[in-house]
């Protein structure tokens, strides 16, 4: 049950209400409809601490809480107002909650609690803050209630108002109203409703008092969660603040900013003004407020600041509008150099019209902007040469920015380069001086690198700091300024090169992704980690860290016959080396949010354990990992030989075939094989290069460092052209009466292969028919050439009745196959199932009932009946979790169903019957009915056994009752049942706007066990049934005589018998005329050896 509480609330636009003595001023108001703009004064916000799960459903705009408790920790979720309000300045204020429902599988409030109340700071749950509320806890049943407060960390009861089991947790889930006041003489007043035991009493705080809370009051509803509670829901309806007004409160003077007052002095400008908008509010005697006096005191330079523009008294009448205080700052006798501060105190005297007068007061600054000349480099300059040449040299840009006391032009002097890793950098600008000008302000410095002195190889970055010396002109005090410069000697790579990095922290010189660390299980010193220096870095405590060095996306390379990929390791470094666990991998895998054991993956392995170790092929998948191939036995690598630097290369080809060498080691290896776990398939298509390092517990710090990697695919044959059909999955063609021949257009177009050849189609046909000869491709001449991807042509498939037998309903199938080829090159061929649906002059329709746990109407219905004919059904409706699975309806294949629906319960003693009913909706056109069908299976051998159809209520002429009986369904099995209306009914037409209503009814129980149903339907056709055609029998009679008799015929017909000596030049004869029966018998001789009869029939 909801409740709200509805209070009479008025507001100024500026969010403060005032009103005669003793009336409330609402402050905030909120009715968390998601609409703020009929609220009053702050938002709300939600905060948490402990990780809440199962948040979706929180929302702070429409007072939702709702979260589940994980099983480490107890976690506390707070609705709380986004800003505070301020009502010291009011006698009292009163806070109500007002909470909609609180909705859990498992109710249970502890710890904490539900709390509805006040803090005075909104960061933190009430229990960690200044508060006071009403808190209810409930667990194992029945609750209780309690004023509460905390002091900081401090948290205890303030009032006990409802003893523990005083309250039911009914009273509490069905929602309820809580109301606190708190009176500035420290006073205090609790009431609720809605509770089993409300509650209304007062008191005074002990513990926390009103000025605490009222300077800056948020008000909160919070819960705290138990460790592994399930999912608590609680909706809060409204809330309100409101505050009782103090007539012997003076006014207030309002100053804006209301902090502080910051002046800015940009030089060369000697004084710089400020701002103070002053505004104020009514007392309780509502007079107006006069400025006498405005002054700047204790400033930390004398006389540097004053009021200006200022006239006393300064008069203001109008509590909406402001007056504006300007506040001055001069530089003179200050001695601030650039970025220093002044600082005073604005001093404003003031007092109402004929009352007691006051002071407010506002820090103020001022900051002194003059900033000194300055060089401007770019943050860096990055080079590349490639054999055969030996040098390389670029500009750097360099500008600079005036002093702004006193601007004169830079001189640039020298240019030397520090911590340099190879010589072979120089500067040919400077000396002489380069100077930089007002009219020349920028220019550029020659910086060239010499690799013949260098020596760098292919491969290598030169790096350097750039240091720019320089002096303001006529300063004698030199100035230096650093950038770091690098040289690259480009290695050229092999074709098919996708990726290669040489981890030297410069990534325009690499080619493919780049690189990043990720890591699991908490690794310990991991300060030199760097991805892109290619160094791995940690130590590991209680736990087993592996720290990976992976590129930063991933590559296809599906398309190529394969790829080779090398890792290039510079050194490894530890005091103590123990490479164990997963030891340290150099390869690849297919995903880059796991380590490499945990996705599908391929390296190489290495691990050493007392100096001595062993390298292997492993492989990962799906979590499993395993050895693809033991490489070196253990005991067979040195220590020595790993830290010190190697290289490892595994190359794997399309068709699974691998390779492996290595480098550098004290025993290398080159070996081959077949791969068994994974495949290339595999981790091609989303290829991630990566090397891995795992340490044990308790291990010291381990850094690699990577010197290079390298990523090479070799590309595969040409990709074909390929042929695109619309539709793609399946022609569908549907064949009416009378028509006997029906067509369907397959478009084709098609799409270059790696050749860019055109593509013709030599042959269509259709195979695999259900009806030999009844499909054909018609209008198509081979070959035809395709020769723009932008357009298709269409394939016209041909369906001829003529000689199917295919009853109304019905389906014929075929295959339509395509033999195409690119120009010249080689044959394709493509596939298309097609299929024709026959609609006879009988076409039985389907309104059709399925899985009638939801019965708001037909779930399966035949398209011609929309429109025509509405089914509903009505009963028992809910049910087990499994239903009919044979995709029919009763005994009959009406259009499959959903396999495996939901049926409905049903128990002869609580709910035997369903109701399914009819109606014609359609404007013009009559239903006729067939049959209902149903599916049952019987949980239990003493569940129902019989269904009993009647006909109960409706427009058909026949007497309401029982029609007949049946089975009710299998033993645990579903079985179909049907009710043939036909043999049952007299009537079965409905006419426009009429209806039929059908029960079935369930009973021969002995027990309450249940009876599933499912796949309820009724069939019939839109549309008078069709008379049943006239029957003409012929066969011989006595002697040479033949006897012909007809039935079913129509009484207001006449019929005629004729008959001729030839099929081919035909000359029909009378032979006899009847007319007004509805059955007729002729008996006639043939005067020739030869006679062909028929019956002339309307």
């Amino acid at each position: 049950m909801k409740r709200s509480i509805k209070a009479c609330m008025w507001a100024l636009a500026a969010g403060l209400m005032f009103s005669a003595y003793g009336e409330m001023v609402t402050v905030q108001q909120n009715n968390f409809d998601g609409d703020n703009g009929n609220d009053i004064g702050p938002g709300f916000k939600i905060t948490s601490i402990n990780s809440p799960q199962d948040t979706d459903l929180m929302d702070a705009s429409t007072g939702v809480i709702s979260f589940s408790a994980p099983s480490g920790s107890r976690p506390n979720v707070t609705l709380v107002s986004d800003t505070s309000v301020d009502v010291s300045s009011y006698a009292g204020f009163t806070v109500t909650w007002n909470v909609d429902s609180i909705v859990s599988s498992d109710f249970s409030i502890e710890k904490n609690g539900l709390f509805l109340g006040v803090q005075a700071d909104g960061s933190g749950a009430w229990n960690n803050v200044t508060s006071l509320g009403v808190a209810i806890k409930s667990s194992a049943g029945p609750g209780d209630v309690d004023l509460v407060y905390a002091d900081g960390s401090v948290k205890s009861s303030e009032a006990t108002l409802v003893g523990a089991g005083g309250l039911t947790d009914a009273s509490i889930i069905d929602g309820f109203t809580a109301v606190l006041t708190v009176n500035d003489d420290n006073t205090w007043s609790v009431s609720t409703s809605g509770l089993s035991t409300d509650v209304n009493t007062n008191g005074t705080l002990s513990n926390v008092t009103y000025s605490q809370l009222a300077g800056t009051l948020f008000a909160s509803t919070a819960l705290q969660l138990n460790k592994s509670q399930p999912l608590h829901t609680i909706t809060c309806d409204s809330m309100s603040v409101s505050a009782v007004f103090d007539p012997s409160a003076p006014a207030t003077l309002l100053l804006s900013p209301s902090d502080q007052l910051d002046i800015t002095l940009d030089a060369p400008a000697s004084q710089a003004t400020g701002t103070v908008d002053v505004a104020f509010t009514y007392g309780g005697a509502s007079n107006n407020v006069q400025i006498t006096e405005v002054n700047v005191v204790d400033q930390q330079h004398a006389v540097a600041f004053s009021a200006v523009d200022f006239s006393s008294p300064l008069v203001l009448t109008e509590p909406a509008s402001n007056e504006t205080l300007n506040i001055q700052f001069d530089l003179a006798g200050t001695g601030l150099a650039d970025g220093e501060t002044s600082t005073g105190l604005v001093e404003l005297v003031w007092n109402e019209v004929g009352g007691d007068t006051f002071t407010n007061t506002l820090p103020v600054s001022a900051t002194y902007n003059a900033p000194a000349a300055e060089l401007v480099l770019p943050g860096s300059l990055d080079m590349v040469f490639e054999a055969p040449a030996s040098s390389v040299t670029d500009d750097l840009a360099v500008s600079y920015s005036a002093d702004t006391i006193d601007p004169v032009d830079i001189e640039i002097t020298a240019v030397d380069f520090a911590d340099a890793s190879h010589s072979g950098f120089s500067c040919s600008t400077v000396p002489p001086t380069l100077t930089l000008s007002e009219s020349a302000p920028a220019s550029a410095l020659s910086i060239a690198f010499d690799n013949g002195v260098a020596g760098l190889n292919e491969g290598e970055t030169a790096t350097a700091t750039a240091q720019v010396i320089w002096n303001e002109a006529g300063h004698a005090v030199n100035q230096t300024n650093t950038v770091a410069v690098s040289a690259f000697h480009y290695k050229e790579v092999e074709d098919g090169t996708l990726l290669y990095n040489n981890f030297d922290g410069v990534s325009g010189n690499d080619i493919g992704p780049g690189f990043k660390t990720v890591s699991i299980n908490e690794p310990q010193e991991t300060g030199l980690t760097d991805a892109s220096t290619g160094v791995i870095s940690f130590s590991s405590a209680d736990k087993r860290p592996n720290v990976t060095l992976i590129s930063d996306a991933a590559m296809d390379l599906s398309s190529y016959s394969g790829f080779t990929v090398t890792w290039n390791v510079d050194s490894i470094v530890s005091t103590n080396l123990s490479i164990s666990k997963n030891g340290l991998f150099l390869g690849v895998q297919d995903n880059d949010s796991d380590p490499w054991n945990k996705v599908s993956s391929l390296g190489v392995a290495i691990k050493s354990d007392a100096g001595v170790g062993d390298l292997d092929l492993v492989w990962g998948k799906g979590g499993d990992k395993g050895l693809e191939s033991a490489l070196l036995t253990t005991n067979v690598l040195t220590d020595a030989s790993i830290t010190n630097g190697f290289s490892a290369t595994l190359t794997v080809s399309n068709n699974n075939t691998w390779s492996v060498s290595t480098t550098g080691f004290n025993t290398n290896i080159t070996a081959s094989g077949t791969l068994v776990n994974v495949t290339y398939g595999e981790l091609a298509g989303t290829f991630f290069a990566s090397t891995a390092f795992q340490l044990n517990t308790e291990k010291p710090l381990h850094t690699i460092t990577c010197g290079s990697v390298s990523v090479i695919a070799v590309p595969g044959p040409p990709a074909p052209s390929r042929l695109v059909l619309s539709p793609s999955d399946q022609l569908e063609i549907t064949i009416e009466t009378p028509a006997t021949l029906a067509t369907g257009a397959v478009d084709v177009a098609f799409s270059y292969g790696g050749n860019s050849n055109n593509v013709q189609i030599t042959s269509a046909t259709v195979i695999d028919q259900q009806h030999a000869g009844s499909f054909s491709v018609v209008d198509f001449s081979s070959p035809l050439v395709l020769a723009d991807p932008a357009s298709s042509e269409p394939l016209n498939v041909q369906f001829d009745l003529t000689g199917s037998g295919l009853a109304d309903g019905a389906t014929s199938t075929g295959m339509v196959k395509l033999v195409w080829n690119e120009i010249g090159g080689d044959t394709f061929t493509n596939m298309l199932p097609v299929s024709v649906t026959y609609l006879g002059p009988e076409s039985f329709v389907y309104m059709l009932l399925g899985g009638f746990d939801e019965n708001t109407g037909a779930v399966k219905q035949d398209e011609r009946a929309i429109g025509n004919a509405a089914v509903t059904l009505s009963g028992y409706g809910s049910g087990s979790s499994s239903g009919a699975s044979d995709g029919l309806w009763g005994l009959s294949n009406l259009g499959s169903p959903d396999a495996d629906t939901i049926g409905g319960a049903i128990r002869g003693t609580v709910n035997p019957n369903l109701t399914l009913v009819i109606s014609n909706t359609s404007a013009d056109e009559n239903l006729t009915l067939d049959a209902i069908h149903f599916q049952g299976s019987r949980g239990s051998s003493t569940a129902v056994k019989v269904s009993t159809l009647s006909y109960t209520a409706g427009d058909l002429t026949d007497a309401f009752g029982d029609l007949g009986t049946d089975g009710a369904g299998g033993y645990q099995s579903f079985r179909g049942y049907e009710f043939d209306l036909k043999t049952l009914l007299s009537d079965l037409t409905l006419a426009p706007s009429e209806t039929a209503t059908f029960t079935l009814t369930f009973t021969g129980n002995t027990g309450s066990a249940y009876t599933q149903v499912d796949n309820v339907a009724i069939s019939g056709l839109v549309g008078d049934a069709p008379a049943t055609p006239a029957v003409l029998q012929i066969g011989m009679g006595v002697g040479a005589g033949l006897s012909v008799s007809g039935s079913n015929m129509t009484a207001s017909a006449t019929y005629i018998l004729q008959g001729t000596e030839s099929l081919v030049i035909t000359n029909w004869y009378d032979i006899a005329v009847t007319s007004g029966v509805t059955e007729v018998s002729w008996e006639h001789t043939p005067t020739n050896n030869v006679e062909f009869l028929r019956v002339v029939a309307p």
